[in-house]
């Protein structure tokens, strides 16, 4: 009989940590809804320099970019898988859990003698500090990763769109290395692939971060952006940066200071230097209650009356 056609599925790269965060009583019903931003928030109103090295009661989860836009689309019924390097052990567990839990298929190697990488969160710094130094992530070597298998059919399903982020490359030599061959074999092969930049200052410069992106940025489907990284990136460009109703890259994710039209403009530069099929834009601001609210922009490619790429649009 004919083969029956796999199923495409959503393929993200990336590493996963444990995240501590501190939780303060003002502060836990809001962490345990999932609002550990505002925690730290919360917490940071305190003195804690001063009382830091006392006992606290913290916050643990599961963290990583790539993982948890897989585990996203797989609660939306796509099927979804995540490649990573893990621990063996107890805390590399979690993170297997994790995964079966929310319906992702974890695809990579189990290591032994390696850690899984933590990062805790600093609101008296308004920071975070990582933990790597052992991580398994960051130490693998990248031909434990066979690409061509890890993105081939595998029990029915094939990859047809892998999601990379631009932490990344700047973990370590072999994580970059990894990025690009996970990036390579994608073009080669048909599978579409987008970007979500996410610089971390903590890991390295966002002229370094761009450096090992921009031989790639014409192939991703769709790049996503920070406020601030856009503003980042206008500045290597040399294009001039839109002008926002506040005090600079600091305070500008606020919607009460932001001009949704000047970003699309600055969107739409890029886009056209680019060559990718979109570019987007997050959009967030909080209220005094410690309400999110969020919103995207983005650039669209416009196709011609030929059936050619035309110049950018919005919506």
């Amino acid at each position: 009989p004919a083969s029956m056609a796999a199923t495409p599925c959503f393929i993200a790269f990336g590493e996963a940590m444990l995240r501590l965060c501190p939780v303060d009583d003002t502060a836990k019903d809001a962490a345990m809804a999932d609002s550990v931003a505002f925690a730290a928030e919360q917490a940071a109103k305190k003195p804690q320099s001063e009382t830091r090295h006392e006992p606290t009661l913290f916050l643990r989860s599961v963290g990583g970019d790539e993982l948890n836009s897989a585990v996203a689309f797989a609660q939306l019924g796509v099927p979804s898988q995540w490649v990573s390097v893990l621990p063996t052990g107890p805390l590399g567990a979690v993170v297997l859990e994790s995964c079966k839990a929310n319906g992702v298929h974890f695809r990579g190697p189990l290591v032994e003698n390696a850690d899984l990488g933590m990062y805790t969160m600093l609101p008296e710094q308004k920071t975070v500090h990582y933990q790597r130094r052992n991580a398994a992530f960051a130490k693998h070597f990248p031909d434990e990763l066979d690409w061509a298998s890890l993105m081939g059919e595998h029990e029915g399903i094939k990859p047809s769109w892998l999601q990379m982020t631009g932490i990344t490359p700047l973990i370590s030599p072999a994580a970059r290395v990894s990025w690009d061959r996970a990036m390579e074999y994608a073009k080669a092969n048909g599978i579409r692939t987008s970007l979500d930049l996410n610089h971390r200052p903590q890991l390295g410069t966002l002229a370094a971060l761009w450096d090992i992106v921009r031989p790639h940025v014409k192939h991703f489907e769709v790049v996503v952006l920070s406020v601030g990284q856009l503003l980042g990136l206008m500045d290597l460009h040399g294009m001039h940066k839109p002008h926002l109703h506040g005090d600079g890259a600091e305070s500008i994710e606020g919607a009460e200071i932001a001009d949704d039209k000047a970003l699309l403009d600055s969107m739409r530069a890029l886009h056209v230097l680019w060559g990718c099929s979109r570019v987007a834009l997050c959009r967030k601001t909080r209220d005094a209650a410690g309400v999110q609210r969020r919103w995207s922009l983005m650039t669209l490619r416009r196709a011609t009356a030929g059936g050619g790429g035309g110049g950018p649009t919005h919506g």
